[in-house]
């Protein structure tokens, strides 16, 4: 996921303003699919990024990716690609974040049309947030863990 995230094009703010493109990834997928690899929805989309056959095809065409059929989208690093590409092709389309968001959920003529559900982009951004928020792990922290693991 990390190596996906270096490839979120994500605007650049002011420096307080400025989005860590691996946590805004992490709250993108927990929405999507609670990090769940295997994750269908009930329109189709698969994998992570929930991202949708035809969509994936489309960009693998376009960007001459490799794509044989819809199972791909179970591979978690094709589907972090293709997921991020598609999210970088809203972002040039749409007028902020905000708006590539909603447009990732509802398809960018979905948008345009109705204008997302703003409970969706609440949610990457409520996991991004706690992301954010989690303790960076100390020597001393995963020592415990490692610990507390191999007493079991």
């Amino acid at each position: 996921m990390e190596r996906a995230s270096l490839n979120l094009r994500l605007p650049l703010g002011k420096k307080k303003e400025r989005i860590d493109k691996l946590g805004f990834l992490v709250g993108l997928v927990h929405t999507e699919s609670q990090f769940h690899k295997r994750a269908k929805s009930h329109k189709g989309a698969l994998g992570l990024m929930q991202v949708m056959p035809a969509t994936a095809k489309w960009l693998a065409a376009k960007e001459g990716i490799p794509f044989s059929s819809e199972k791909d989208l179970y591979d978690p690093e094709t589907n972090l690609y293709l997921g991020v590409l598609y999210l970088n092709y809203l972002l040039e389309r749409t007028d902020s974040v905000e708006a590539a968001l909603l447009s990732y959920n509802a398809g960018l003529a979905g948008y345009k049309r109705f204008g997302g559900i703003p409970e969706y982009s609440r949610s990457v951004y409520r996991y991004y947030e706690d992301w954010k928020s989690m303790p960076v792990p100390t020597q001393s922290m995963i020592s415990e863990t490692v610990a507390s693991l191999l007493s079991i």
